[in-house]
């Protein structure tokens, strides 16, 4: 980074600048999963289990920390470091019940429970705000969540005479959830009060807590429990071998967000043979998950390009509603489909097309990210300091989702075998009905940027592909088989700087496909829109039966090695029309936002057997 007298270290002209790590971090995945059962009462009844264990351990990189950053001590680290993130993943579940029939009534009574702990720990890291005697090694804390539902499920087939029974279900489900955030080493999120040693910053505080992005510290810890209960029927009838009927209603009650009823009415007419109509109307709900209530992440992320220590505040936090953070409000949607099947008798050909409608109410959403030296003041007073931005979940916006899906299936023999071809496509659009305004407490604080700003809005509507079309081709002949899909997917789009002046767009935007839209009324500062072009991805999987029980399987994915349009870069010119110079644009070449990823061509091989 350029000092403030503008002469550079020396050892700038010689430094390794192949610092950064991208593609699959290493891990290892152990799984052991079991299934059982027990015939009782002349196999009118069984008891039945389940469950398995998982274990994931696995090293993630961080972005390097360059050595005139403020976040390195170059006591320790002369040339900068690269800090690693040490990732434990340890998943169990266990589920039991049994099930059968008494006469025509049949029944299923279970209950589950599964377990899920996240541990993180970080190495090749310090801690700049305790200067040399920082460790290089730390405990980040980790996060639990437990689910404990139990069911009893009924259904009963009444006979009504006509030939076609009245089939009746009904339902009881009981739910505990439990959510807890255990906090770190004290090292991990300590301020230790050493400031900057060296360097264009020297005297000035030091950024707190271990790299990259600090422990969960005694404040952020939780221990969250909430349950529910429920009740459950559906009645389906047939009439004259063309009209089905169904009909669906749950009652729900949340111990932290009261009850709610919720019904679904559908339906299926044949109109001839091989072709049918359907269409169903539902209303649903959605309370916000516990994570969504009480989670709270420190995170490094990059806005312009530069590097900022941004938390991620839970609305339980007695903080958020000194920043207009309000307690979460459930989801609420209604939902619409209509379609069409079409079989023609005597051919292998199946098509169905659905349109659908989804209205969605107080969508949960992540807030814009609100920087302000007001704000980090705010939060240091409260107890919270070393922040520079901060954004947390609300209730931000109403949404309609309109979309149609389409599947056409052909099968055929070919060559001593049978084929499957398969085309189906999705068709899809996300508009806003409703965004939320900026929070007085916000403007209080001098803040302008809005509760859901353009970023957070391309990214709910368009980061991911409104269109989708796969062909898959499928054929078979005795122990051989190859399988070819080849998938489409539409353009995406991010918003890749914000706040530009004119000249900066000028320098940066050509060679891109973008739109540019202004950021203030007076026309002198604008937000970039880049739009990712569209892409097709052809995977290709070939297996053979080496005996009943043992098959070998070959495969590639993303076989052409299709890679993501690039990301835009900071170039001399966008440095000369006015950037830092120390920003971070095009050190990351492809968006995360790409459908089918940055890893390229992956091959695979493997043999699976069974008993």
């Amino acid at each position: 980074m350029t000092p403030s007298n503008g002469t550079l270290d020396p050892r700038e002209a010689t430094v390794n600048r192949d610092v950064w790590v991208f593609g699959q971090p290493a891990y290892e995945n152990r799984q052991i999963f079991a299934n059982a059962k027990l015939p009782l009462a002349g196999d009118r009844a069984e008891l039945y289990a389940f469950g398995g264990y998982s274990n994931l351990e696995g090293t993630a990189y961080n972005f390097f920390r360059r050595a005139g950053q403020d976040e390195t001590v170059r006591a320790i680290y002369p040339d900068g470091f690269l800090p690693l993130q040490r990732i434990t993943i340890e998943n169990w579940s266990g589920a039991g019940g049994v099930r059968g029939a008494l006469g025509e009534l049949r029944y299923d009574l279970s209950s589950t429970f599964g377990n899920a702990l996240e541990s993180l720990a970080y190495r090749d890291s310090l801690n700049a705000s305790q200067g040399t005697a920082s460790k290089r090694e730390f405990d980040r804390g980790s996060t639990r969540f437990r689910q404990w539902t139990s069911n009893l499920d009924l259904s009963l087939p009444i006979d009504l005479g006509d030939g076609a029974p009245l089939n009746v279900a009904f339902g009881l489900e009981y739910r505990k959830e439990f959510f807890r955030i255990f906090a770190g080493e004290p090292d991990s999120y300590a301020n230790g009060g050493v400031p900057i040693l060296d360097g264009p910053n020297a005297g000035r505080p030091a950024p707190v807590g271990a790299q990259p992005a600090g422990g969960y510290a005694p404040f952020e810890t939780v221990d969250a429990t909430r349950n529910s209960k429920a009740v459950y029927a559906e009645v389906q009838k047939e009439f004259f071998d063309r009209l089905t009927l169904d009909g669906a209603l749950r009652y729900e009650d949340f111990s932290d967000f009261g009850d709610t009823w919720n019904w679904k009415a559908g339906t299926r007419f044949e109109i001839i043979k091989g072709l049918a109509l359907r269409g169903a109307y539902s209303t649903g709900f959605r309370a916000p998950a516990l994570q969504q209530s009480f989670t709270s992440n420190t995170n490094i992320i990059f806005l312009n390009g530069e590097p900022r220590r941004v938390r991620v505040i839970p609305v339980s936090d007695p903080v958020a509603p000194l920043i207009g953070g309000t307690p979460l409000q459930p989801e609420r949607s209604r939902n619409m489909t209509a379609g069409v099947v079409i079989s023609p008798p005597g051919t292998r050909l199946t098509f169905s097309m659905d349109y659908y409608n989804i209205r969605i109410d107080d969508r949960i959403a992540l807030s814009s990210t609100f920087t302000a030296t007001a704000l980090t003041n705010l939060l240091a007073a409260n107890g919270q300091p070393g922040y520079q931005s901060v954004s947390y979940l609300t209730n931000a916006v109403d949404t309609t989702t309109k979309g149609v899906d389409a599947t056409l299936t052909w099968r055929t023999p070919l060559a001593g075998g049978n084929l499957s071809a398969t085309l189906a496509g999705t068709f899809a659009q996300t508009k806003f009905r409703r965004i939320a305004g900026t929070p007085p407490a916000l403007s209080a604080l001098g803040i302008s940027t809005v509760l859901f700003d353009l970023t957070q809005q391309v990214r709910f509507t368009n980061s991911i592909p409104q269109d989708k079309v796969t062909l898959d081709l499928n054929w078979r002949s005795g122990r051989f088989a190859v399988g070819l899909n080849n998938t489409y997917f539409g353009e995406v789009s991010q918003v890749a700087l914000t706040g530009r002046t004119a000249a900066q767009v000028a320098a940066l935007t050509p060679g891109y496909n973008t739109t540019v839209v202004p950021a203030n009324a007076a026309g002198t500062s604008f937000d970039i829109i880049q739009h990712f072009r569209p892409a097709v991805i052809t995977s290709m999987e070939v297996s053979y039966d080496v005996t009943e029980y043992a098959t070998l399987i070959v495969g590639a994915d993303n076989l052409l090695d299709v890679m993501p349009e690039k990301q835009i870069a900071s170039t001399a010119a966008s440095v000369a029309a006015g950037s830092t110079g120390a920003d971070n644009n095009g050190i990351f070449p492809y968006a995360n936002i790409a459908p089918f990823g940055v890893n390229g061509a992956t091959l695979y091989a493997r043999l699976r057997f069974r008993f």
